[in-house]
């Protein structure tokens, strides 16, 4: 099992591979703990992107509006002009990059997990991300390149003896699945 430490290495190991594959940049990653997202005035964006399984929780990121334009102009290679759904779409792709990664280089110390779809919100003024008591937190800034972000990562390992919505909704699917198959062999061998 990992500590909240490895975890941690984990995440910043995820953020590098990430930026270098995306961006061809090295980030500067910094522990952030205070979670609390002072970004530069104006509007921000937030993209929150859940998981499920032996852990669970979320991974948030946090960006200025300008950040995020930066950001589509180094992946697009030009300008999209006034804030577009690229900016939400460029945003979520990182998300769903960093926390892909990051799945890969958990698994195998048995911390499986299945990833949800992200969710992008607007904030006009600083945002602070709250998870549940029962959670762990970890929470880094990151800069790269041009452009900076935050990204917080609330998780929860379950033990072996907690099942999960999301395993328990997995094995429900699975006797669906089965019993389905069984009336259609069950109707053929009619």
């Amino acid at each position: 099992m990992l500590s909240r430490e490895q975890l941690g290495e984990a995440l910043k190991e995820s953020l590098n591979i990430a930026m270098m594959t995306i961006f061809s940049a090295m980030p500067n990653i910094k522990d952030d703990e205070e979670g609390f997202f002072d970004m530069e005035n104006g509007d921000n964006i937030a993209v929150s992107l859940g998981f499920g399984g032996k852990i669970e929780g979320n991974l948030t990121m946090l960006l200025s509006d300008e950040s995020a334009r930066k950001i589509v102009v180094r992946m697009l290679g030009s300008d999209p002009g006034e804030e577009s759904q690229v900016f939400y779409d460029s945003a979520g792709e990182i998300t769903n990059i960093i926390l892909g990664t990051l799945k890969t280089r958990v698994q195998y110390s048995g911390l499986s997990f299945v990833l949800g779809i992200p969710a992008v919100a607007r904030a006009d003024e600083s945002l602070r991300i709250v998870g549940s008591t029962k959670t762990d937190k970890i929470s880094l800034a990151v800069a790269c390149a041009d452009f900076s972000f935050k990204v917080v990562l609330y998780y929860l390992i379950n033990s072996d003896a907690t099942q999960t919505k999301y395993t328990e909704l997995e094995a429900q699917k699975a006797d669906e699945a089965e019993k389905a198959i069984k009336g259609l062999l069950d109707k053929n061998e009619s």
